[in-house]
């Protein structure tokens, strides 16, 4: 795997370096682009930070595949005001819009300066839309059919969508030997090399959760877990989501949260363990303060900021610091229905317990069957016959968008 990604970074750089564009052109010339293609990401508008980020992941991966040169355009939107510039340090390669039209004078990849038809293709939780993307990426050849459109792929989406790719008889085999690459004890995990490649938060973002780690002593508790040194202390995770359900009584939340706490002490910690630390993150204050009340106040762990709704950017780089320290954790109680949880146990690579809330308001902790992010849209996913899929055939080529 780590030699796909080094290969990969190689094959951006050379491209980059050989495709130049006339700015003084308003439409671009036959050849502009050497031979290269490209593939953009533009989050959904309405994605938080981690929706933002598992999308990313996954259109990557698309690139990845067939064999395109990725570049995302991020500049923040009303679920995530923050820029991909502010919270995140490029990769081992240029992928910032900006920087790669900068180097390549070519600003027709920005769809708002385009001035020719590119295919657009949305995979999100929310709309019909998605069906088409889904059928496509399950059921065609879709690097040929992308090369047919032309040298710009617009991707759009808040999903981790690899179990597609992984089910689409062109790709598949190769995707199942990436997936058999990173096993690690029995489990297969793509996301956490691809995370880990990918996301490197900024220097003024990595000091915050440097100083952190001092002031909690981290780089001990860490050393000893890596050398299972004997009554070394156990860090877990709780990542809470509050906000779901804005009718539910006060007394019910702070209920749903204790069901967190008594999933984590039964099935996190071995019985009559007392040295323990656990990380709460939450977008609701009262959470640590009811872990406190369950587990002790001296074990509870958190990073101190303001709690706000606005998801400005100091919000959302703040949120990163969350993110990069839940993922210090050895085991994990996630809500659900909330991505955020997936970036902690993700760079963790670690199996997390999942609370799931039913109707009637019971709850159930169910060990999730690998760390990997949910694909939420799965159960209609599965419902595509590529037979019957209206894209055809693998490798037919749809008809050109005008």
């Amino acid at each position: 795997m780590e030699d796909l990604l080094q290969d990969y970074s190689t094959f951006h750089h050379q491209a980059l370096q050989k495709v130049k564009c006339n700015k003084q052109l308003s439409k671009q010339e036959p050849g502009w682009n050497q031979g290269y293609n490209f593939l953009v990401f533009k989050p959904w508008e309405t994605s938080g930070l981690a929706n933002v980020m598992i999308g990313l992941t996954s259109s990557f991966l698309v690139a990845l595949l067939s064999e395109r040169v990725f570049v995302i355009d991020w500049p923040g939107h009303w679920s995530c005001k923050a820029s991909s510039k502010v919270l995140f340090q490029q990769p081992s390669f240029t992928w910032e819009m900006d920087s790669v039209i900068e180097q390549t004078s070519c600003s027709h990849l920005r769809s708002s300066d385009s001035n020719h038809p590119d295919l657009n293709l949305e995979i999100t939780h929310r709309t019909a839309e998605s069906d088409f993307t889904n059928g496509f990426l399950k059921c065609s050849d879709f690097r040929s059919v992308m090369d047919y459109y032309g040298p710009i792929v617009e991707f759009t989406s808040n999903q981790y969508f690899a179990p597609i790719l992984r089910d689409n008889s062109l790709y598949g085999p190769l995707l199942t030997r990436m997936y058999q690459s990173t096993t690690s004890e029995g489990v297969e995990n793509l996301f956490t090399p691809l995370l880990k490649y990918l996301f490197h938060p900024t220097n003024e973002i990595q000091q915050k959760i440097d100083k952190w780690m001092e002031e909690k002593h981290m780089k001990e508790v860490l050393e000893d877990r890596k050398t299972n040194k004997p009554g070394r202390t156990r860090l877990i995770g709780l990542q809470i989501r509050r906000n779901e359900k804005e009718s539910q009584m006060p007394w019910f939340r702070e209920k749903h949260d204790f069901e967190f706490f008594k999933c984590a002490k039964e099935y996190l910690l071995p019985a009559g363990e007392t040295n323990y630390k656990v990380i709460v993150v939450s977008d609701n204050s009262t959470v640590k303060y009811n872990a406190m009340s369950f587990f002790g106040k001296d074990r509870i762990l958190y990073y101190e900021q303001p709690l706000t709704y606005d998801r400005d950017e100091s919000s959302v780089k703040n949120a990163v610091v969350d993110a990069w320290i839940l993922g210090l954790a050895e085991g994990y109680v996630v809500s659900k229905y909330s991505t955020f949880g997936n970036i902690g146990h993700g760079l963790a690579a670690v199996i997390p317990n999942v609370m799931v809330q039913y109707s009637d308001g019971t709850t159930q902790c169910i060990l999730a069957r690998t760390s990997e992010p949910e694909f939420h849209w799965w159960f209609n996913y599965k419902y595509v016959v590529c037979s019957n899929w209206k894209g055809g055939q693998l490798g037919f080529p749809l008809k050109k968008a005008k």
